[in-house]
């Protein structure tokens, strides 16, 4: 599942990959990042666990919010 939205992976974190939200500028690159990154995962057989090391998103979403903000 590729979204630009975590919450249209929530139920499957592991199987999702995050992206950026498409901007329209002409520097936007993140169709490349995601080009080279889904190339590099291809020899993989389990997504879920390269995706897990890669974007820690059920570590972010079993951790307590005060891990993850900052108070000035």
């Amino acid at each position: 599942i590729i979204d630009n939205h975590i919450w249209s992976f929530a139920a499957n974190l592991s199987n999702g990959i995050p992206v950026v939200d498409f901007i329209g500028k002409s520097n936007d690159n993140e169709l490349i990042k995601l080009m080279k990154y889904v190339h590099s995962i291809a020899q993989f057989d389990n997504l879920r666990e390269i995706n897990e090391a890669t974007f820690s998103l059920q570590k972010i979403t079993d951790s307590p919010i005060e891990t993850f903000i900052q108070y000035y």
